[in-house]
């Protein structure tokens, strides 16, 4: 089925269905491996646009590469050895300017940022046009899956608000329509 996608919401709806581990229904299944696959093209084109600037630019591997230097040259503690922490991930470390030096650290940057200024202005405007890039709208062919073959466990509320534009509605029971009150009446409780 034909269906209209924000460039943002096509890079959501593929990570959700790369990350979704379930086991069961294979017609569920089948469907969101054909999405994926189907979503694909589009999210390694959008990835490239938005790392084409850093990937092309002789100039701001440079930057990078001093602002890497920065962080390893002040990085360190009074005996010179590399401050680290954990990043987080609980798989990386990254380096830290200790206090008594991000005066200095801060200075050096300050240099480093007003030499580059012409890349980081263009990386800025990079950036600008592939956030209107997200914003545009694309036609993609998505499967659809009845919700009757949706399984009813290891789906959250976060993963549905993703996924519901392949997923048909099944109609249940009969819709009543609601009856127009008059404003100058009351209304009749049951």
């Amino acid at each position: 089925m034909k269906m209209k996608l924000t460039n943002a919401e096509i890079l959501n709806l593929f990570q959700a269905l790369t990350n979704l581990n379930l086991t069961g229904n294979p017609k569920f299944s089948y469907t969101v491996a054909k999405n994926r696959a189907s979503l694909k093209p589009n999210v390694e084109a959008l990835q490239e646009a938005g790392n084409a600037f850093a990937k092309n630019s002789e100039r701001f591997k440079e930057y990078q590469k001093a602002g890497d230097e920065l962080i390893k040259t002040h990085g360190v503690d009074a005996s010179g050895k590399p401050m680290m922490r954990d990043s987080g991930d609980g798989q990386s470390l990254q380096r830290v300017i200790p206090a008594e030096r991000m005066g200095e650290f801060t200075q050096a940057r300050q240099l480093l940022d007003e030499q580059y200024k012409d890349v980081i202005m263009a990386a800025q405007a990079h950036q600008a046009a592939f956030q209107t890039l997200l914003r545009e709208e694309t036609e993609v062919d998505l499967r659809t899956v009845p919700l009757k073959d949706v399984p009813a466990d290891g789906l959250n509320t976060q993963i549905m608000n993703l996924i519901f534009v392949f997923i048909e509605d099944e109609k249940t029971g009969e819709v009543i329509p609601l009856k127009v009150v008059p404003k100058n009446e009351p209304p009749v409780n049951p």
